[in-house]
């Protein structure tokens, strides 16, 4: 019996100390909080604070929504997918609530994209937005 209890404290012991983890040495990333709004195609023409159009990323032409007071710019990884485009991280997080108050960490971002508007060429950085059901 009591070798059972000592090697059942002995596996407890193990389990225990091979789940510390030292946090010291890890930076924390700052968070910066914003919202995402939804607007429908009409809701863009009507308003004179958007211009939307069409852009083009890569060899696709997108119909782009551009708000003139945003901080930032977004892409699904479902089309840097599609470009070829692969994300690297973001110097901070980004904490976003959504149209139905889903919190969502943002983390990585697709830098200098290719931007084509008429015959000018931009470069751009997209935020990674991991949601699926965005047209």
């Amino acid at each position: 019996m009591k070798a059972t209890n000592r090697s059942n404290v002995e596996n407890r012991n193990r389990i225990t100390h091979a789940h510390k983890i030292d946090h010291r040495d890890e930076v924390k990333k700052p968070q910066i909080q914003g919202r995402v709004f939804g607007l429908t195609k009409q809701d863009a023409i009507d308003s004179n604070a958007v211009v939307s159009g069409m852009i083009q990323i890569g060899s696709f032409y997108v119909h782009a929504l551009f708000d003139p007071g945003a901080n930032h710019s977004f892409m699904t990884s479902l089309f840097a997918g599609k470009i070829g485009r692969v994300s690297e991280p973001l110097e901070f997080e980004l904490c976003l609530s959504t149209l139905l108050g889903v919190y969502v960490m943002i983390d990585h971002v697709f830098k200098n994209c290719v931007i084509k508007i008429d015959c000018y060429e931009l470069l751009a950085d997209f935020v990674k937005l991991n949601m699926c059901d965005l047209v």
